[in-house]
């Protein structure tokens, strides 16, 4: 059996979060940070390099496969955790530093190639930092194991592929690009899932008809809301739709990260935290996107304007439509499964200051739509939520082993032991 096909015999019901980034180019950033440790550095080099010139869909789907390198090198050196993609027997005291930073920077390196300079840097730093000897060298060993077969298991992932936009005839509910460039991430809808078969395992049902009175109203709202000029917004919405237009993947990431470090996590906490959160958020995106595509839905710039044509055109949005598609906005899916991952509590340290005050991922599915409001219309997000919350609930991304194929996963998902860190304590 190959180990792509052995990866995707491994559970399931997981996984269903223009980005510009600024990413600090200059001296090596492998000074460690007091409160982080092997995993946490490392996911940060990972949010620092993979988003450099691509978008956030897709430098999402980059660190899933980083980060389950990082999970399987703690889980072969550390022990106690079941390995996710591949199974490595480490020599006893192996550095499980050394293991995590080699996995991922030999992931990087391959996967990021025009990024290696740097992370080669940040790599050379954080190993100097690393008694010589025998368990340096066989945490090198072991990291270099992990990477090579991870990389081996992606070879074919399809994220290489070139896949050309292609514009569906016009009319009412179709999008037509907003941005001058073409829509992005197309890519995604051809990219193999790490926890189940295929995108649209988890597609929804899509947009309400425009002949519906679900879509009038979602119309009415985003059109009263979501303009620039809205005279009915409060200034804490606007605070919202200014929050959500971040980086999704850098927005996550370093809130992840964030509370890893508030709760002081060991190793292997932190590598079962971030390995779910990433590999489910990765699995989000390239349902979401297969979503987006599949059904192709307008945005409300364009909607607007068709309906109104003699007052339409005067409506612009609160924030740029983006360069993607109106359905399934690759905020929400990820918000909701990663959220379900990682409930906040109260007042947590490590939540940004939106976040702070919300229990639980409802409240995201409450705060999402008036939030977006000023560039997706509601119906396109209330029937891909069942994505999110079928994957932030029904699952995990990091499960045990498991050799069967689709009998297995017909099984009741209830049954299968999960992993997540039950960070809500």
């Amino acid at each position: 059996m190959s180990a792509t096909t052995g990866m995707r015999r491994r559970l399931v019901a997981s996984s269903l979060a223009l980005a510009t980034v600024v990413a600090l180019l200059g001296s090596p950033s492998s000074v460690a940070d007091p409160a982080e440790n092997a995993v946490t550095h490392w996911s940060r080099i990972s949010e620092q390099f993979v988003p450099i010139g691509r978008f956030g869909a897709s430098a999402q789907v980059l660190s899933g496969i980083v980060h389950a390198a990082i999970y399987d090198a703690v889980a072969a050196t550390e022990g106690g955790l079941d390995p996710f993609m591949v199974s490595i027997e480490a020599p006893p005291g192996a550095s499980t530093e050394a293991a995590v930073a080699t996995a991922a920077r030999d992931v990087l390196v391959e996967r990021v190639p025009l990024q290696a300079g740097p992370v080669t840097a940040d790599y050379d730093a954080f190993m100097a930092a690393i008694p010589d000897g025998q368990a340096k060298s066989d945490g090198r060993t072991v990291g270099e194991q992990v990477a090579q077969q991870i990389l081996a298991a992606r070879a074919d992932d399809g994220f290489g592929n070139v896949v050309e936009y292609v514009q569906q005839p016009p009319g009412p509910g179709v999008f037509e690009p907003v941005a001058p460039t073409p829509p992005i991430d197309v890519v995604l809808t051809q990219v193999l899932p790490f926890t189940f078969d295929s995108a649209w395992d988890f597609r929804p049902n899509g947009p309400s008809s425009l002949k519906s009175g679900e879509y009038a109203a979602d119309f009415a709202e985003v059109k009263a809301y979501g303009r620039s000029d809205s005279a009915v917004r409060t200034p804490e919405q606007t605070q919202t739709v200014r929050f959500w237009a971040d980086n999704t993947f850098v927005q996550w990431s370093r809130t992840v990260r964030a509370l890893a470090e508030a709760r002081d996590l060991d190793l292997r906490e932190s590598a079962r935290l971030l390995g779910l959160v990433h590999v489910t958020a990765a699995d989000t995106m390239i349902a979401c996107f297969d979503a987006k595509y599949h059904f192709s839905f307008w945005r409300p710039v364009h909607a607007i304007a068709r309906a109104d044509s003699s007052r339409g055109h005067r409506w612009q949005p609160r924030n740029d439509s983006g360069p993607d598609l109106d359905i399934a906005p690759r905020r929400q899916p990820p918000g909701v499964s990663v959220r379900a991952r990682m409930p906040h509590r109260r007042g947590d340290p490590g939540a940004p200051d939106l976040l702070r005050n919300q229990r639980s991922a409802a409240d995201d599915l409450q705060q999402l739509p008036r939030g977006r409001a000023a560039t997706i219309l509601r119906a396109a997000q209330r029937h891909p939520s069942r994505g999110g919350r079928r994957a932030g609930v029904g699952g995990t991304a990091l499960p045990q082993r498991d050799g069967g194929g689709r009998e297995a996963r017909s099984q009741d998902r209830s049954t299968r032991r999960l992993l997540c860190l039950p960070l809500a304590r």
